[in-house]
């Protein structure tokens, strides 16, 4: 009976055995078990009742069989007491992770899953520069302007969200709020008259990325402005104009931005120079009594300043 037992066992066994892998490490130290996932830096072992992970460059050979399973040959069958003795020697390479083999499958969902996080570019910035001066007024006919000491100023927040790759180029998209005044003067009535074109409204900018560094990158953007509400002020010496009524304003504006961050999470500093076009609407009462529609249009270079934070 204690014969067939044996027998048995070491049947058992040797089944056990051919179906594991043995891993020996640099330092003479051995693993047994069976590989459950590799990669190009590490091997998981299941082992008993835990999981090993392992470094690559810590390995010096796996012995599988056929079946990618273990097959030891002579030259390579070690004592019971090298074994105990390799086995008693620690291990810096070893990294043992204590996870239930039950959870084997949720260990490695979360661990590809960190793996494949995005690491996006966010840049929260504020902008403080010129905008297009104000060239023509339309009111029943065109009228051109001179547009020589023209005030021309925008102001913006913006919020730019890049996708991090491994390329280098990527894309960009910035969302902003911005509250613009354009400026001009027309000379028809024969003092100066200077008109000043007010809009606050919203931006969408989509474009490229080109990081030329881990602190410098460089954007190219198509920002398109709207706003509802554009108000329009005309003042001449000795004159007294008609009511004037709000109107919708468009923009178009091609921008270049240079970007230093310092750290990252940190101070932003940047520049910016396009070229930009604008329509604003405005309606004016004549002097019968009825509203007149009217546009002020531009489109001349802009340049701003950029304070930011990147994250």
């Amino acid at each position: 009976m204690k014969k067939t037992i044996l027998i048995i066992l070491a049947t058992f066994l040797s089944v056990s055995v051919a179906f594991a892998e043995t891993i020996y490490l640099k330092d003479g130290s051995l693993v047994k078990g069976t590989i459950t996932n590799e990669d190009e830096k590490t091997i998981v072992v299941e082992m008993t009742d835990t999981w090993k992970q392992i470094d690559k460059s810590n390995v010096e050979r796996v012995i599988k069989d056929e079946k990618n399973n273990i097959q030891l040959t002579p030259s390579t069958r070690r004592t019971d007491a090298e074994i105990k003795k390799n086995e008693a020697l620690p291990s810096s390479s070893l990294q043992q992770q204590p996870v239930e083999k039950n959870d084997a499958s949720n260990y490695q969902h979360q661990k590809e899953n960190a793996n494949n996080l995005p690491n996006n570019y966010v840049d929260i910035r504020v902008k403080l520069g010129s905008a297009a001066e104000a060239e023509k007024i339309e009111i029943n006919g065109d009228t051109t302007t001179d547009n020589f000491g023209s005030n021309s100023s925008n102001k913006q927040v913006e919020l730019a969200l890049s996708p991090a790759s491994d390329s280098a180029v990527g894309f960009v998209l910035g969302w902003g709020i911005f509250n613009r005044k354009h400026s001009g003067k027309f000379y028809d009535l024969g003092p100066a008259t200077t008109m000043d074109y007010e809009v606050t409204g919203i931006s969408v900018a989509p474009g490229i990325r080109i990081l030329a560094s881990d602190n410098f990158k460089f954007e190219l953007k198509l920002e398109l402005g709207w706003g509802g509400a554009g108000q329009l002020t005309l003042e001449t010496p000795g004159y007294v104009w008609n009511y004037i009524d709000t109107g919708e304003y468009t923009s178009e504006s091609l921008i270049a931005g240079w970007y230093y961050t310092f750290s990252k999470p940190g101070l932003q500093l940047g520049l910016e120079i396009g070229a930009q076009s604008f329509q604003g609407g405005f309606k004016i009462l004549n002097n019968s009594g009825q509203w007149v529609d009217g546009t002020v249009k531009g489109s001349l270079g802009t340049a701003n300043i950029v304070f930011g934070l990147s994250f």
